[in-house]
């Protein structure tokens, strides 16, 4: 009886133990598919000398950014945190206390907050997308402290009448950025025209944009794609113009080094002989502009033009 008992007494010692054990092997596996991941990354960085989003420099130890396949500089992550945080909190201005921003007589679920909170997501997915160095939300927080910077100078000097045209269509302008497509700032343009379509006439949104202020975002970013200004006389237009091209005025040599290199890295596709050519093509293109200043977002047509004989596309 006694035998019986203690063998009784060990199989259920043991049953217990096993249930012990398997309730500790999920978190047990998490944690080793964590260090695997951690290793994955850092083997990754290694391998393809992956480069920082925001300085474009492969030096120095890279930590990822959320889940979106970017990596960045310890120091480096912290200024673009801080240009996230200015697009969002313009993006929160714009909807909740602009003038161009209309409440819908019949209100739909989507109140302003989920309005900004929409438009926000919307740009940090496009812009933070890993092919991009240069055309990144760090590129429109630059432009839109000149928008703001333009408007508090005041005295005698022309500022902006419309601030808040110029900077929706910052906030767009490259939100389609694709280095082998020549049709980004039309794709851009109708991304940005489609979404305040379904704001005026969708019932799930309680605001939308004033149909002056649509069609006026939409010609201000077909208009990135030549830069030329030169016939018209809108100067809110010419501004924004101005923004988008002010990176080739700027006196830091090291900046505009920077700048081209984080341009040529998205560009990785174009040979280095066609890039030096397309290059060189894009800077006199600009400096024959009234208004000479340039984005080289929109030198990809130049560059890829270059190799036209090789089929890489078509120039302009």
């Amino acid at each position: 009886m006694s035998e019986l008992w203690t063998r009784d007494y060990l199989g259920l010692y043991f049953w217990r133990l096993s249930k012990l054990y398997d309730a500790a092997m999920p978190k047990r596996g998490r944690e080793e598919e964590l260090e695997k991941e951690k290793k994955k990354g850092k083997e990754e960085v290694e391998k393809n000398q992956l480069k920082c989003q925001y300085c474009g420099q492969s030096n120095g130890s890279l930590l990822p950014w959320k889940l979106g396949g970017n990596y960045f500089h310890n120091t480096c992550m912290v200024k673009y945190s801080e240009a996230e945080t200015m697009v969002k909190n313009r993006v929160y201005t714009l909807v909740h206390h602009g003038k161009h921003m209309e409440s819908k007589v019949v209100e739909g679920n989507m109140d302003r907050d989920a309005v900004s909170k929409e438009v926000f997501e919307e740009l940090d997915k496009r812009y933070s997308e890993n092919t991009r160095y240069y055309h990144t939300l760090t590129h429109i927080a630059d432009l839109l402290k000149l928008s703001a910077a333009s408007i508090a100078t005041g005295g005698s000097r022309i500022q902006i009448s419309d601030q808040e045209v110029v900077d929706w269509s910052i906030l767009y302008h490259d939100i389609i950025y694709d280095a082998k497509s020549s049709t980004n700032e039309e794709d851009s343009a109708a991304l940005f025209k489609n979404w305040a379509i379904k704001c005026r006439y969708s019932s799930q949104y309680s605001c939308a944009l004033t149909p002056e202020c649509v069609d006026k975002v939409h010609d201000y970013i077909i208009k990135t794609k030549t830069h030329d200004v030169s016939s018209s006389t809108d100067r809110d237009l010419q501004f924004f113009i101005d923004f988008d091209m002010s990176i080739l005025g700027r006196e830091s040599e090291a900046e505009y080094e920077n700048y081209c290199h984080r341009v040529r890295l998205e560009y990785a596709h174009v040979s280095d002989e066609a890039w030096a050519h397309g290059r060189g093509a894009f800077l006199r293109g600009a400096l024959s502009l009234p208004h000479g200043s340039g984005d080289d977002s929109k030198s990809q047509d130049e560059a890829k033009g270059t190799d036209k004989d090789k089929d890489e596309g078509k120039g302009k």
